[in-house]
């Protein structure tokens, strides 16, 4: 990987190919490439999570086959292993990594050769809530307080929205939290009922 740009140094066109005696091309098997990388024990103590796969948008697995991505995914992270590459499609790999630290440290995309290419997370926990229309005396305190009542976990500190160009408070409040497992999303009748009581 170039020092400088962090890019990946791989390039795309006729990589895995190797030629035989008769000049006929053949093309690595990646399934292969994956196998040899890991012996017996360690695939048994490998975890494979969906909070940790990263979905990498190639355009054309054709031309960007899995071990292109596993070179640059390792490079970028350090040499961690890839767990996983799964095509989805015919312009997505699911990525499987570690762990979700090591998930995030490719949320900005892997270059290979000259082409960018996006990652975004499989599958997140967390969501950023906005809070409309509160009234600006209400506390922050008080907020996090009624929402970890709610078993709400805070994994932000609440931040204030301003008119643009200004430091007015809008009456817009946002948070990144963690809702309780059984609970995918707050109904507007729960936060009026939440605003109602600290208000």
């Amino acid at each position: 990987m170039d020092s400088v740009t962090g890019r990946c140094s791989h390039a795309a066109a006729g990589a895995g190919v190797d030629s035989n005696s008769q000049g006929t091309s053949v093309l690595a098997s990646d399934e292969k490439i994956m196998s040899d990388r890991i012996d017996g024990s360690a695939r048994a103590s490998r975890s494979f999570g969906k909070e940790c796969t990263v979905v990498i948008d190639v355009k054309d697995v054709k031309k960007i086959n899995a071990s292109h991505c596993i070179r640059c995914v390792e490079e970028l992270t350090g040499d961690m292993p890839v767990y996983a590459v799964v095509p989805k499609g015919a312009n997505l790999y699911e990525v499987t990594l570690p762990n979700k630290e090591v998930a995030y440290t490719i949320l900005s995309g892997i270059d290979i050769g000259s082409d960018h290419f996006d990652c975004t997370l499989l599958y997140s926990d967390t969501i950023i809530v906005f809070i409309l229309h509160l009234p600006a005396y209400i506390t922050d305190a008080e907020i996090s307080m009624k929402l970890r009542e709610y078993g709400v976990e805070l994994l932000s500190p609440i931040q204030r929205s301003y008119y643009p160009g200004t430091r007015v408070a809008i009456g817009t409040r946002y948070v990144r939290c963690k809702f309780p497992q059984h609970v995918k999303s707050m109904p507007y009748s729960l936060w009026s009922a939440i605003l109602q009581s600290i208000a």
